[in-house]
């Protein structure tokens, strides 16, 4: 009700307003577009740059020291796995060169019974692996039923879990040698029951598009996430997160109905008292890569659209503790919906422009949101030069100017998928969509 009340005060200012300057419909309907605009750029471009270039900020999400203090707490790090023969041997590979007390630490992986080739390709790996070689405990976890989604697939191996912490990696993910000790250390000295590390793309010239999604991920986490934490909310990624085993036993597990079954643990362990904690350092992000092809990044972002108004829909954020909360979750989870709508605006505003008479002032006011979307270009460029530099990345100048060229496609993109993300949930259409992974980021790392 909240909310509701403070929508309708919105609602009376812009009538109150446009009463006040004499405006016509059109001229209303562009002054509040172009209103809109200026605050979703200004608010976008100030997240964007709340810690990159504020290290104050970047500080308060910087994990404790990780030297102080002895080891406590025992993991257990569940890969769910479909279809993933090409990738899982290295992932596992990787995460058994944690540098933490292998005794302290397990993985289980969870695949469908029926999944022969990633099963054999898991089989494969720990062999390969137990020779000679000091290795956590890695179980191999067959299951049946439904849904089949990654939802169930968690909830199937945390009956397996033996760890204080459960925590969830992707099936192509590379983590940090440094992630345990760091997320250990977090958990003792902050005393919080939720922690969520970073991720990040890497392979940025490996498709048209793959630049400007690594770059999304690097502004979201190392930027983004710190400001919404700082405000009160902290929304929850799908991998790279750790919850105290309590967190999970009281919440009953992911909800197998959900297509984005982070964010809605997220709120809903929020909502239920539990503590949050955001840490990020280049160094410590998980890293992935970009889906292989406009299809499949096309389906990924479908499914993430759909899970956010899954979510919202639900209505679980509403039994957030505070107003300021329940607006940030509302804004995290409309994200998608406010893309389309700064899209469709930003090609309407100048249309109409053209062909309609408007004050001179208006015309100027209605171009000041383009400002901001330059800004963030800009960012962008910073952004990839940061990213070279913290991942040793090598790749043609030319890619710079790749950024500005594929923008507005890459927007459409977008558009695209969150067209199809509610056509989809108003059909009822809500099969997990896979995506498939080819070891790319590993590719590049081994290139550079």
């Amino acid at each position: 009700m909240k909310l509701f009340r403070l929508f309708i005060l919105v609602i009376c200012f812009f009538v109150l307003v446009t009463s006040f300057l004499k405006l016509t419909v059109v001229e209303t309907f562009i002054f509040t577009l172009s209103l809109v605009l200026l605050v979703q750029g200004a608010f976008a471009s100030f997240a964007m740059l709340y810690s990159f270039f504020c290290l104050g900020n970047l500080k308060k999400v910087m994990p404790p020291d990780t030297l102080v203090g002895s080891d406590t707490n025992k993991f257990s790090l569940i890969v769910p796995l479909k279809n993933e023969a090409k990738v899982i041997g290295e992932t596992l590979r990787a995460m058994t060169k944690i540098k933490y007390p292998k005794s302290l630490y397990e993985v289980l992986v969870v695949v469908r019974v029926d999944d022969i080739l990633t099963i054999k390709a898991v089989e494969r790996a720990i062999e390969k692996m137990s020779l000679g070689v000091d290795l956590p405990d890695i179980k191999l976890i067959k299951i049946d039923g439904e849904p089949i989604n990654k939802a169930y697939s968690l909830n199937q191996a945390f009956l397996h879990a033996s760890g204080d912490i459960i925590s969830v990696f992707d099936a192509e993910d590379s983590p940090s040698k440094h992630i345990l000790k760091a997320v250990d250390q977090t958990f003792l000295q902050t005393k919080v029951d939720v922690v969520q590390a970073g991720v990040q793309l890497i392979n940025v010239a490996s498709r048209w598009f793959s630049a400007l999604n690594c770059l999304e991920y690097y502004f979201w986490f190392k930027s983004i996430l710190p400001l919404m934490a700082s405000l009160g909310a902290n929304p929850l990624g799908g991998n790279t997160v750790f919850f105290k085993k309590q967190v999970l036993n009281s919440i009953g597990g992911w909800d197998e109905n959900c297509l984005t079954e982070d964010a809605d643990i997220g709120i809903r362990a929020v909502a239920a008292g539990f503590k949050t904690k955001m840490i990020y350092l280049e160094n410590l992000a998980t890293l992935e890569e970009t889906p292989q092809n406009e299809a499949a990044f096309i389906r990924q972002r479908s499914r993430w659209d759909q899970g956010y108004l899954q979510v919202l829909l639900k209505g679980d954020w509403l039994k957030l503790p505070s107003l300021k909360q329940q607006f940030l979750s509302f804004y995290l989870l409309c994200q998608f919906l406010i893309h389309q709508f700064v899209v469709l605006s930003m090609i309407s505003l100048p249309l109409v422009s053209l062909v309609t008479k408007v004050p001179l002032w208006l015309a100027l006011f209605s171009w000041l949101p383009a400002y901001f979307l330059a800004l963030q270009i800009g960012l962008y460029f910073i952004g990839l030069a940061d990213l070279k530099k913290h991942y040793h990345l090598k790749f043609k100048k030319s890619l710079y100017l790749y950024l500005i060229l594929s923008y507005i496609p890459y927007q459409l993109m977008l558009s695209l998928a969150s067209f199809r993300a509610v056509f989809r949930q108003l059909f009822g259409l809500l099969n997990w969509e896979k995506t498939h992974h080819f070891n790319l980021h590993r590719q590049l790392k081994l290139a550079s």
